[in-house]
């Protein structure tokens, strides 16, 4: 097994495939500030599943861009080049799996039986690259990573089971196919926050635009959007400071005192852990 830890925060492994039939690569990784932009690369014969489980993350694939948020599945199928373009890896936690479809079949995941063949069908037919995820899914995800690295003499019975139980998930999620609608609350709160972007953050305030107690308000941001809703802040007022750093004359202490940030110091932090950028570094490079 080969594992490539480049970072406390980022695992990466390529299982041998005797441990494992079909999974190419598998890993998950803790963003705690942004990161460069992924390079363009591929999978040879093999589906790229992602979960996003925290975060907004954006994938270019065939020249097309997926904007994802925190709870969306994010599939790329095998030989497709595919990275993040020009945008920075933002803050989030993201879980992936490379599934060998190439060789898949009759002895998928070490089943040799007729059950098995028609389960890597299923996945070989999947049209949808981008669909909302479920909770189980992170939960199953870390029960099949933290298995796989164990020592456990029944490490890859556990392994082989949650990832069975992954896969079952994303194939009953695709039917579903379309993302998870806004509801009106919640989008009332998002047009709160974009007119009173250049305010101090109060979430109660946010809260009461929707008539939501702020612990309600909270969880149902989180759920609908996938970012709690001060970090979901933060990343709209970095998107608006983009636009104004972008005109001449622009300075960044003006523009953190515009945009609600109690000094230069603390937006020009938050602006590189969003960005990966200072905001010096920014207005040089436009």
């Amino acid at each position: 097994m080969k594992i490539c830890e480049d970072s406390p925060n980022r695992l990466y492994v390529e299982p041998d495939r005797k441990d494992l039939p079909h999974v190419s690569h598998f890993g998950r990784e803790h963003f705690s500030a942004a990161r460069p932009p992924l390079p363009q690369h591929t999978h040879k014969g093999a589906m790229e599943l992602v979960y996003i489980a925290r975060g907004r993350i954006t994938y270019e694939v065939n020249e097309q861009a997926y904007n994802l948020k925190g709870g969306d599945v994010f599939l790329t199928f095998p030989h497709e080049k595919h990275g993040t373009g020009t945008a920075p890896q933002e803050r989030g936690i993201l879980y992936w799996v490379g599934i060998d479809m190439e060789n898949a079949g009759y002895n998928f995941l070490g089943h040799s039986d007729a059950q098995a063949a028609h389960f890597s069908r299923a996945l070989q037919q999947i049209k949808n690259r981008h669909f909302r995820g479920s909770p189980e899914l992170q939960k199953n995800f870390d029960r099949f990573i933290d298995s796989m690295l164990s020592k456990s003499p029944y490490r890859r019975i556990i392994a082989r089971g949650a990832l069975t139980e992954i896969l079952d998930c994303i194939l009953r999620l695709e039917k579903v196919v379309s993302a998870r609608r806004i509801s009106l609350k919640i989008s009332r709160c998002i047009n709160w926050i974009d007119s009173h972007i250049e305010e101090p953050i109060q979430l109660e305030r946010i809260a009461s635009s929707a008539n939501l107690s702020l612990s309600r308000f909270k969880q149902r941001f989180r759920d609908e959007t996938g970012m709690p809703p001060y970090e979901f802040t933060l990343n709209r007022k970095i998107d608006r400071a983009k636009e104004l750093l972008k005109k001449p004359g622009k300075t960044v202490t003006g523009t953190a005192f515009q945009l609600g940030f109690p000094s230069s110091q603390h937006f020009a932090t938050i602006f590189k852990k969003i960005t990966s950028q200072t905001p010096t570094q920014f207005i040089q490079s436009h």
